[in-house]
């Protein structure tokens, strides 16, 4: 119950989004700050998003207007969300939503000292030994691993815990049922009997939480509710923009929307791009690079602030380098290092030459050393669009991330044209 759980929050990062429908501020309904559709959002609720938002450093923890236009946002985003998917949701994102609404539900009410109400709730947990839980499973069954071979029959009559004001009774087999597909293989290939006694907290931990609501009073539910709508929302909201390509949407990124869309971006945009955007991709393509390698770093410090000061690199090598090139006919100089597919193979001090422009010293480590590097002559340009990189490949995945979001965008726009807000000022002057 201690965990503070942001994922409400910190899903929403990418939502940062403007009301283009009707705003009015004629609402004047005590402890409720806003309502749009079916969304009525209480102030108490609104608060405890707002809090979230401002520990997570958001842009929008300094305006409570346009935190409350995100949080609205994300209630229709997960409405077009549900209607792409025809209202059926995926079981792990089902999961994911539960296991949201309940940990910020469990920080929600941290003020009525859940953690003294749940130590009364739990009557008695007894897990059983890791002999004990082998014998409940059939180690000899074909796929096991895909269809973990628990023996019902047996695990139906082993009590794990005993929990809330009726005496209920947790089987083993109702543990089981309750576990991912991953849960439900450790209990089968790795008995533990202290890794089973969490699972058992976090199974009664969520049935203390329906608990506590369903005894609640009729307006605590309420704003219990908004808050599983909100949490709710937040997770739906993330999956329509990651499914539009704007989640992680970098050139870099595995977002499966972005990647697909890459596939069909033609060469001559590539090019067409390439040629307007050229100077984001100028990079260094070879240097010649003087290095000192010690071993101290208080030395690697006070050797690179000398030289930066304009102390003779050459006799500081000669005096000081561990490296074998040290007595060379150029002290410590690396001559030539391209910057090419195989890099990588070269030795690491060749990669990390890369790092410094032309004159400027770094200090860097190399395993257990530490190296000075200084550029001496560092010759900078464009890397080809041919096989010899992967930069075609990489802008491939920007151009599709722009034209996605540009869909993303048209997209936002015509859902959010449609929405009605009503927003309470009074309420919404209360929040800090």
């Amino acid at each position: 119950m201690k965990k503070i759980y942001h994922a409400i929050i910190l899903s929403t990062v990418s939502a940062v989004l403007f009301c283009s429908g009707k705003v009015t501020y004629d609402l004047n309904e005590t402890g409720v700050i806003a309502i749009s559709g079916e969304l009525r959002v209480p102030t108490r609720v609104f608060q405890a998003f707002f809090d979230a938002m401002k520990r997570s450093a958001l842009p929008e923890r300094k305006d409570p207007r346009a935190a409350l236009f995100m949080l609205i946002a994300d209630e229709y985003l997960a409405a077009e969300y549900k209607k792409n998917k025809g209202g059926k949701i995926d079981a792990l994102i089902a999961g994911e939503m539960q296991k949201v609404y309940l940990e910020t539900l469990a920080y929600y009410i941290r003020d009525k000292n859940p953690e003294a109400l749940y130590k009364t709730y739990v009557k008695s947990i007894t897990a059983p030994d890791v002999r004990t839980q082998k014998t409940l499973f059939n180690e000899k069954a074909e796929a096991a691993y895909t269809n973990v071979p628990l023996l019902r029959e047996l695990s139906d009559k082993v009590i794990v815990a005993t929990y809330g004001k009726d005496s209920r009774k947790l089987t083993y087999s109702a543990l089981f049922d309750s576990l991912p597909h991953n849960g439900k293989l450790h209990l089968f290939t790795a008995p533990h009997e202290e890794s089973l006694k969490e699972m058992i907290h976090t199974y009664l931990r969520n049935e203390f939480l329906k608990d506590f609501v369903l005894s609640a009073s009729e307006a605590e539910k309420a704003e219990y509710a908004a808050l599983k709508r909100v949490a709710e929302n937040s997770i739906l909201s993330r999956n329509f923009r990651y499914d539009m390509g704007m989640e992680n949407a970098n050139p870099h990124a595995e977002n499966s929307a972005i990647k697909e869309r890459a596939k069909s971006v033609s060469l001559s945009r590539i090019k067409e791009y390439y040629a307007a955007n050229k100077d984001k991709y100028k990079e260094v393509q070879t240097v010649d690079c003087r290095h000192i390698r010690l071993k101290n770093y208080e030395q690697a410090v006070n050797l690179r602030d000398q030289i930066e000061h304009g102390a003779d690199m050459i006799a500081l090598v000669k005096k000081h380098s561990l490296a074998d090139d040290k007595n060379a006919a150029e002290p410590g100089l690396i001559r030539g290092i391209t910057n090419d597919p195989k890099l990588h193979e070269k030795p690491r001090l060749h990669t990390l030459c890369m790092m410094p422009k032309q004159g400027e010293v770094e200090l860097v480590r190399d395993g257990e050393f530490y190296e000075i590097v200084k550029a001496e002559k560092r010759v900078d340009g464009y890397p080809p669009l041919d096989d010899t990189t992967h930069l075609k490949e990489d802008l491939a995945r920007e151009i599709a991330a722009l034209d996605l979001k540009a869909e993303f965008d048209a997209k936002k726009k015509s859902i959010l044209k449609r929405v009605d807000i009503r927003i309470n000022n009074a309420e919404l002057g209360k929040i800090k």
